[in-house]
């Protein structure tokens, strides 16, 4: 939520989020995508993105309930991803194992509103370094802005 709400606050509109999830049900694991904009985030970042003059006048009760709701919300897409609930990864097997040459792809594939669903605006990724013990995860540009 603390990206979601920084990135509301640096553009004035919440970005399409892309967060990977490790799904280790699956024999080798594999990933899933976290959809990290939801209603319950658009909804805590439209009250805590506020000016703060006007955050004042958000009483501390409901900014904690907001992002509560945030939080449990995007726990329970993840939890869902990660038991292979999620729709990317399915879509994503599904188009590449078709052959062009020999059937034709389905509409949903083409749609402008597919597409769109592909784009990201926020990507955060696995990052590397020798200077960390473990790893972490930052923020990816994944287009121009």
């Amino acid at each position: 939520m603390a990206i979601q709400l920084a990135t509301y606050r640096l553009w004035g509109e919440l970005g399409a989020t892309y967060e990977a999830s490790q799904v280790r049900i699956f024999l080798h694991g594999r990933t899933e995508t976290t959809r990290s904009v939801s209603q319950a985030s658009a909804a805590f970042c439209s009250q805590m993105g506020l000016a703060p003059s006007e955050l004042d006048r958000v009483s501390r009760a409901e900014k904690v309930a907001l992002l509560q709701s945030a939080i449990k919300s995007h726990v329970s897409y993840m939890s869902d991803g990660a038991k292979g609930k999620g729709v990317d990864r399915h879509l994503l097997g599904l188009s590449l194992s078709l052959d062009p040459t020999l059937e034709k792809s389905p509409d949903l594939f083409t749609d402008p509103l597919y597409q769109k669903a592909k784009t990201w605006r926020v990507s955060t990724s696995h990052l590397t370094h020798p200077k960390l013990v473990n790893f972490g995860f930052g923020q990816v540009p994944s287009r121009a802005l």
